[in-house]
């Protein structure tokens, strides 16, 4: 099915591209179902907080994930229960809370070419970052700082401007993950979700480890020809 939806993707760009008014009209409704979701969230984290209108819960499993809340026309809220605390996470229609943080991240990036207006473009822009905010996802807090940071003038000028200077910080950036990333996997993985709480990149480092061993003890038939998804689903445990 993948292959089919991109070239879906890249058939319906073209269309867009020749007409006008289909591309208008798309436009619209990927405008409208976003800042719905956008309200729908803000709405609905408030009644989670403030516990006003009890959730539906839905799938989860305690001990592992956590559960799975959902409100009619609001979509879902996904709770992971630590030791130090628990916070819901707005996921919407979608599985994950980084997911929904990737389509409210992209809207912010092309929202002046979706909305023409400034002021309406501003609003927009920023119910998407709120909405985005409401996922209490790492990775959407990454990519809003880089953002912020690219609308500054002071940093634009002192860094992106300089190449070398920009070099010299992604340098650094990766000198941190190589670091971090070799510590976890010669260390102990579990120091990870210790220091990122409501991650799960503790549990993603574990399965990079587990495949690089499934991979070195496979024959070479197998690192050939494949050993198959479930067979290799099974071996890593996830």
């Amino acid at each position: 099915m993948k292959p089919n939806k991109f070239v879906f993707l890249l058939l319906i760009s073209s269309v867009l591209c020749r007409k006008n008014n289909l591309a208008r009209v798309a436009k619209n409704i990927w405008i409208t179902f976003w800042v719905y979701c956008s309200i729908m969230g803000i709405i609905g984290y408030f009644l989670m907080v403030s516990n006003l209108v009890s959730p539906t819960i839905i799938v989860g499993e305690e001990e592992m994930w956590g559960h799975y809340y959902n409100y009619p026309l609001i979509g879902n809220f996904f709770i992971k229960t630590t030791d130090l605390f628990s916070i819901p996470r707005y996921t919407g229609l979608l599985s994950e809370p980084v997911m929904l943080g990737l389509f409210f991240g992209f809207n912010m990036v092309v929202a002046k070419q979706l909305v023409a207006d400034t002021k309406k473009c501003r609003h927009f822009l920023r119910l998407n970052m709120v909405a985005g905010l409401l996922t209490i996802s790492y990775a959407f807090i990454i990519f809003l700082a880089f953002f912020l940071c690219s609308r500054s003038r002071i940093v634009t000028r002192l860094v992106f401007n300089k190449p070398i200077v920009l070099g010299f910080i992604v340098f650094i950036c990766l000198i941190i993950i190589i670091t971090a990333s070799t510590t976890s996997i010669y260390g102990n993985i579990d120091e990870l979700d210790e220091l990122l709480p409501y991650s799960s990149l503790g549990v993603r480092v574990q399965q990079y480890v587990s495949s690089i061993e499934v991979i070195n003890e496979q024959s070479l038939i197998a690192l050939v020809f494949g050993l198959g998804i479930i067979p290799f689903h099974e071996a890593i445990g996830g």
